[in-house]
């Protein structure tokens, strides 16, 4: 291509910066490139600052949603429902789930693909909603969206908007435990049917929940521990908890027992059976009202205070070591700080009237009607 200039020493200025593109081959024409596509390259790396327009076309096939299938919320929650893959073993807890997405499903009816965080603390804001609440129903949503990642509905490699929605803070009612005192009172008291699950729930700290599940067969008398399988235990995973010397004692006369342990009751949820019973009750050993998870709290608080190793009482329980520290370090009872010295009161609590606990013979006629 000819072309004129001002001047000679212009002239040579051009053909120097020629032979030089000539030289690193980018001054070689290419096949089928127009001025346009050429000034829309120059845009991009414009736009770009300096960095290589293939290393920002990898950076954003890296983090730019890859082909998902399509799925409305409301066809997401009854697939995700149908398939049962909630690993919860409670039914209480199945069921406050399937509410929380069936409600969630009601409001939210667009696909998931559309769906913003935005739309998800809309709906959390209603100010019906305690703040525990709007947490327990974010945290289903959530299950919701890995669920809907799993199988190809949103993107694998990045978060989703319901991890992106604006986390639920709430005060958690403070821990209470039974003293010694309230808690040999409800042993040594109660009727005998719910000897087990008392002691057990005292002196093993085995969630209500799980207790409802738990067998004689699980507990190993020459090992000294209960075995709570993953169809047992809320968290899925299998665990042992210690049988306790004194536990073991308040268990001894059901002894070669088979079947389900919440059988002497008659009952799946024994609670609906003590609260009406301590109400009725003007004994002042016994405490004024049933804590929720108390039997469970106190194990743990005694049992961390009794052998000052969180790791092993953490173990027993089926939590992290930071969950216990941060749930159960400052307990007091009446006030005081627990010690070692009051946690040994507490596993010192043993049965001591003969005719306390159901005797083995009376019991096993009732398993087997």
């Amino acid at each position: 291509m000819r072309r004129g200039l001002a001047s000679l020493a212009e002239a040579k200025r051009e053909a120097k910066a020629i032979v030089e593109q000539l030289a690193d081959g980018s001054g070689l024409p290419a096949q089928g490139i127009t001025m346009r596509d050429l000034q829309y390259y120059r845009t991009c790396e414009n736009m770009l600052n300096g960095v290589p327009l293939d290393r920002a076309v990898k950076a954003y096939l890296q983090t730019n949603p890859t082909e998902t299938k399509e799925i409305r919320i409301p066809a997401l929650v009854e697939e995700f429902l149908a398939k049962n893959e909630m690993s919860i073993n409670s039914n209480a807890q199945k069921i406050t789930m399937r509410g929380i997405l069936k409600r969630f499903a009601s409001k939210i009816t667009k696909p998931i693909s559309l769906v913003t965080a935005h739309d998800i603390d809309e709906y959390l804001s209603d100010p019906s909603y305690a703040p525990r609440s709007r947490h327990n129903q974010r945290s289903g949503i959530i299950v919701l969206f890995n669920y809907a990642r799993r199988k190809g509905y949103l993107p694998e490699d990045r978060k989703h908007v319901a991890e992106k929605s604006e986390e639920i803070k709430f005060k958690k009612p403070p821990v209470e435990i039974y003293s010694p005192e309230q808690a040999e009172a409800l042993v040594s008291l109660c009727d005998k049917k719910l000897v087990p699950f008392i002691a057990i729930g005292l002196f093993a700290g085995i969630r209500s929940a799980e207790l409802a599940r738990l067998k004689w067969e699980n507990i190993d008398w020459v090992g000294g521990n209960i075995r709570l399988d993953r169809e047992i235990t809320k968290t899925n995973q299998s665990r042992l908890a210690p049988l306790m010397p004194n536990l073991a004692e308040w268990l001894a006369p059901y002894k070669g027992m088979t079947g389900n342990i919440l059988a002497t009751t008659k009952s799946r949820y024994p609670t609906t059976l003590i609260s009406p019973w301590l109400a009725s009750q003007e004994n002042p050993r016994l405490p004024a009202k049933w804590i929720d998870n108390g039997m469970r709290h106190s194990f743990a608080s005694y049992h961390l205070a009794y052998t000052q190793n969180a790791a092993q009482t953490a173990l027993a329980c089926g939590h992290s070591v930071g969950i216990l520290l941060g749930t159960y370090k400052t307990i007091t009872v009446n006030g005081e700080s627990l010690n070692t010295e009051v946690a040994r009161k507490y596993f010192e609590i043993r049965p001591k009237l003969v005719d306390n606990v159901i005797p083995i013979k009376s019991h096993a006629k009732s398993q087997k009607a």
